[in-house]
């Protein structure tokens, strides 16, 4: 996957907003319901709690076709990774400029990643993250 992503460089927005849909930085969201709403066969009620999970979001399968593979190809501009709304991050912009720079650079310096030891996962019910991801990278001839 990753040599596909690194020698298409016009996937390269495509395959962001799938890493973005793939592993949201934030795990869920509170909101508080303003009126009474049916949703399927549960009634919300005025004031009760909403817990928004971001990553059952973005793999709905009425919205993302296939939506447990990973697809650099896929046009998934409709994930919840930044919010929605009057919520939604004001920072989206930065995020995604920052991540073009970062894998422009990685897939230009690195061919190919292997796994060095387990991963350490943040411990947190809000944010997702990974602490330590040992790697062996194999950098680029040239």
């Amino acid at each position: 996957m990753y040599a596909d992503w690194a020698g298409h460089p016009e996937l390269l927005d495509s395959g962001i907003e799938e890493a973005l849909r793939w592993s949201s930085p934030t795990s869920h969201f509170v909101r508080y319901a303003r009126h009474d709403v049916q949703l399927g066969k549960v009634t919300v009620r005025a004031g009760e709690a909403v817990a928004a999970w971001i990553g059952s979001a973005n793999r709905d399968a009425s919205v993302f076709p296939d939506p447990y593979t990973f697809d650099i190809r896929r046009n998934a501009q409709r994930h919840l990774a930044f919010g929605v709304g009057p919520h939604f991050c004001l920072g989206h912009a930065l995020v995604r400029i920052t991540l073009e720079e970062f894998f422009q650079e990685l897939f230009a310096q690195f061919e190919d990643f292997e796994p060095a030891g387990e991963p350490e996962h943040l411990h947190s019910n809000f944010i997702a993250g990974i602490k330590h991801l040992p790697l062996v990278a194999t950098h680029r001839k040239g």
